[in-house]
């Protein structure tokens, strides 16, 4: 659960850190070339990459009778053993370390990850309730999330004149029409989840700046006429300006965004044509990050079986599984004859080859090779066909499926090896056959329980269940853990 939970985060920050990256470096070319208000929008870009790391990644086809690459040596150890999943490259980096690290790495991180956001969190609103309760002598300000409002200081009528009040109220409500206290409520959480990325902090400012600038633009094309007047509403302002933990700030802290904000109000704002092409352009790039970040991803393996197999031929498949469930094999003869997907899984019940495989019906497996059934096919909570046949001591089956291309290191998350599982039984019989057909007597994986996880090896599993005949015979060959 952490490793997965793990690389959920690395594959989301690794996402928005490059949008990060190009937004940074585009904000102020889009801005001299078409205005803040388009430079504001291309800030879409962050959440848009990072949806796009998520969305489901191509697939490739794949022939049934194809195997999956070799188990890694005996010093990995695998973490996401489920074939061709988008988390897999991080996965394999964080199994090139020994297994002992491997086993407390990922918890580690997660919890020093969660702990950095709960400290971040309540900084954040410790920030916001001093300045609720300083509120009477700051703003002017929007704040709040839900329900956002104008907070104004006690001696607003007093410092500003009626124009520069007119012209700050305008700005504040602009401020509320584009959503802009919620934009920076989310801008704060995600840099509080991503509190060890110095990104998100300098985006975080950035993005308040172009959020400034691009409301003065929306206020400025209404208010033409008063820049003078609103440059000079701003210096007022700055003498007494405090950080809007949630919410907008009129203006922001420093001597520079002000700087910036009154040296933009000297340009000409762009017009509608310019303003639209660079909106396109904005749409285009953002389209064209998003998909190389979702291009960017493994593609996952569609079996070719499944992609030419009809709704007909699925239904069928469902109708095998339920009948080799059933020990029915008369009628699982049948639907294979008849044309039933010998590849279909059905969550919690398996493959037709790994039921078949776990009874030890020799000749429904058999025969469901003969139809295209995947030796190799995982069935995630029911192992894959070997590990199934080796778990029951079914030698005979263990021998075909070998023959047949079956991987003697074959992983299924959650479910080993087949010579952890042959171990774990004590099928002496089978390990005997799977050593002598290549299967890495240290290959451990990190499995998941009620707990957390745990390092599994075919020792491990012999040793922990009492079997010191297996355990003799792994030492034999070279098991030390």
């Amino acid at each position: 659960m952490s490793a997965d939970l793990l690389a959920i985060l690395i594959r989301a920050t690794l996402a928005a850190s490059a949008a990060l990256i190009v937004i940074l470096l585009m904000r102020r070319p889009l801005r001299a070339a078409f205005g803040a208000q388009v430079t504001y929008a291309f800030w879409l870009l962050a959440p848009i990459a990072t949806l796009a790391a998520f969305v489901p990644a191509r697939a490739i086809s794949a022939s049934p009778s194809l195997a999956p690459a070799a188990a890694p040596a005996a010093t990995a150890v695998p973490i996401d053993a489920v074939q061709a999943q988008p988390t897999q490259p991080i996965m394999e980096m964080v199994a090139t370390l020994p297994a002992e690290a491997a086993i407390n790495l990922a918890p580690a991180l997660v919890f020093i990850w969660l702990s950095g956001t709960i400290f971040s969190l309540l900084l954040l609103l410790q920030s916001h309730r001093r300045f609720m309760r300083n509120a009477g002598h700051a703003g002017p300000a929007v704040v709040g999330i839900l329900r956002p409002r104008i907070v104004l200081p006690v001696d607003f009528e007093a410092r500003y004149t009626a124009a520069e009040r007119e012209l700050v109220i305008a700005h504040e409500r602009a401020h509320l029409a584009a959503f802009d206290a919620q934009i920076n409520a989310f801008a704060a959480l995600a840099q509080c989840l991503n509190w060890f990325n110095p990104l998100f902090h300098l985006a975080r400012k950035a993005l308040r700046v172009d959020q400034e600038l691009a409301c003065d633009a929306r206020v400025m094309a209404r208010h033409a006429e008063a820049k003078r007047i609103y440059a000079e509403a701003m210096l007022k302002t700055q003498l007494a300006a405090q950080p809007v933990p949630l919410g907008c700030a009129w203006p922001p802290i420093g001597a520079k965004p002000l700087k910036q904000r009154i040296t933009n109000l000297s340009r000409p704002l762009p017009g509608a044509r310019r303003t639209a092409f660079g909106s396109m352009l904005c749409l285009v790039g953002m389209g064209a990050v998003a998909t190389i970040v979702w291009a960017a991803q493994p593609p996952m393996v569609a079996y070719a079986d499944e992609q030419e197999s009809s709704a007909a031929a699925r239904a069928l498949g469902r109708e095998l599984v339920a009948a080799l469930q059933e020990n029915n094999t008369d009628q699982a003869r049948e639907l294979v004859t008849a044309g039933a997907d010998v590849n279909v899984w059905v969550p919690g019940d398996g493959t037709p080859l790994v039921i078949a495989a776990r009874r030890g019906e020799g000749e429904i497996v058999n025969l469901l090779i003969a139809h295209g059934a995947d030796v190799n096919r995982p069935a995630p909570g029911d192992g894959n066909p070997l590990i199934m046949a080796s778990a029951h001591g079914h030698v005979d089956i263990v021998e075909l499926l070998v023959e047949r291309g079956a991987d003697v290191n074959g992983i299924v998350r959650g479910d080993e090896t087949p010579l952890i599982n042959a171990a774990g039984r004590n099928q002496l019989d089978v390990a005997r056959y799977l050593i002598g057909r290549g299967a890495d007597v240290n290959l451990a994986v990190i499995a998941p329980t009620i707990d957390g996880s745990e390092r599994r090896s075919p020792l491990s599993m012999a040793q922990r269940r009492g079997h010191d005949e297996m355990a003799r015979l792994l030492r034999e060959h070279g098991a030390t853990s």
